[in-house]
């Protein structure tokens, strides 16, 4: 046979395989990067179906990675073009990088333009002319505890950081639960649940936060002290073993009615509500109080913090698709489904939404009945490397461990914010 036949049939052959690769990329899912290993469930079941039902042309999939490692990995994913499309976005300082090394898409103003430039700032350019990932969602930090416990042992729900205490000696006195479900072995608890989480009223929230970012306070400082001591005290309350359990092991310690109380955040809510255990054995009853105060007298200072908010991978080649995506998720039917099956997580959206979860409402409610801050360190301490967040992660484990005085994490850390100020400061 000649060449004539080859030639033929190579054409015929790449016109056959032209068309199987175009049904493949029109299939290909978008991939959403995220830290919230949890979420799976709520995605995939909850979230995604609705998204299909309306756009059944695009697929999108939820892929987290464990929350200590997202960032890295993240950020090495983008720098090597295998990153998925869409980005599930920190606030502040880490998306920041992010933005800064060219890996978001710019949102279009007609997407933005409904959220207040509160809710946008915590993903906007130093400048204030860019914001690069939409506004999702924002978390309170507080306590949930044990209602039967309660009501067993007759406990009343503290107020103060001297209720707190009595509280939980009371609960060691008796000696049938573990007073804290606390674990120190992801490390982060310890300061974004209880340093940064609870620790505002020691130092008057907001005030005290702009003044350490203005020079204006240092750590060593009384109020910043009396929280890593307030922090010092609680080691003798926690889980036997806790320098081996997680999150996760603490979490479900307090689900399975062995604790009385669990530091956390509204975050925890769809978990503690979607779970179940062998017998349909539901989750221990619980309810939620806001974090104590020093004196009765104090107003409280509730850490009301921006959590979560969703990019485009700049390097996407399906950015038509995830811009189709971010459009879904501003709409009024995502912050309804936020509020149903993610209680918990408060949308930023300007979209009027009730709150069907008691506890969830309840959280959200100190919002406006405390005054609200938001993490120490999140806004601009989080540029240096190493971040203040490693640096407060492994002085605060040390604190509740006993390893560290109060003293010397403060001078610790001290020295970390000097040595910042000088080389990364961003906002003088």
């Amino acid at each position: 046979m000649g060449w004539g036949w080859v030639r033929r049939g190579l054409g015929q052959c790449v016109l056959a395989v032209v068309p199987m690769w175009g049904v493949a990329w029109a299939t290909e899912p978008l991939v959403i990067e995220s830290w919230r290993e949890e979420d799976q469930v709520i995605w995939d079941e909850h979230l995604l179906p609705v998204f299909h039902a309306r756009h059944p042309d695009i697929r999108v999939v939820f892929r987290p990675e464990p929350p200590p490692a997202y960032d890295d990995r993240v950020n090495d994913r983008l720098s090597n073009r295998r990153a998925g499309d869409l980005i599930a976005c920190r606030p502040f300082d880490e998306s920041n990088k992010i933005y800064q090394r060219g890996y978001l898409a710019p949102l279009p103003q007609d997407v933005l333009a409904p959220f207040a430039a509160s809710a946008r700032m915590p993903w906007t350019s130093d400048d204030g002319q860019h914001t690069y990932c939409l506004p999702l969602a924002f978390v309170t930090h507080g306590y949930l505890y044990n209602t039967e416990i309660f009501a067993q042992l007759g406990l009343q729900v503290p107020r103060t950081h001297d209720e707190l205490r009595s509280v939980l000696q009371r609960v060691l006195r008796d000696g049938r639960y573990v007073p804290l479900a606390l674990g120190t072995a992801d490390r982060w608890e310890t300061t974004q649940v209880l340093f940064t989480g609870m620790g505002p009223s020691f130092w008057a929230g907001e005030d005290g936060r702009h003044a350490l970012l203005a020079g204006k306070a240092k750590f060593t400082d009384a109020p910043y002290v009396s929280a890593w001591r307030w922090l010092a005290e609680l080691a003798p309350f926690l889980p036997p073993g806790h320098r081996d359990m997680g999150n996760a092991d603490a979490r479900l310690l307090f689900a399975t009615g062995g604790a009385a109380i669990y530091p956390t955040g509204s975050w925890d809510l769809p978990f503690l509500r979607e779970t179940r255990f062998p017998g349909q054995r539901q989750v221990a009853p619980f309810a939620a109080f806001a974090p104590t105060t020093q004196t009765a007298q104090d107003r409280c200072q509730v850490s009301a913090h921006p959590d979560m908010a969703m990019g485009i991978n700049r390097h996407s080649p399906r950015q038509e698709q995830a811009m189709v995506f971010v459009r879904w998720l501003a709409s009024p039917e995502f912050n309804r489904l936020l509020n149903t099956v993610m209680a918990g997580f408060y949308p930023l959206a300007p979209h009027n939404t009730p709150i069907a979860d008691a506890v969830a409402a309840d959280m959200k409610s100190w919002a406006q009945r405390c005054s609200a801050t938001i993490r120490l360190n999140a806004q601009g301490m989080n540029r240096s490397f190493p971040p203040m967040e490693e640096e407060l992660w492994n002085v605060n484990v040390n604190v509740i461990n006993a390893t560290m005085s109060p003293t010397e994490a403060a001078q610790r850390i001290q020295a970390v914010h000097e040595r910042n100020r000088e080389r990364f400061w961003p906002l003088r």
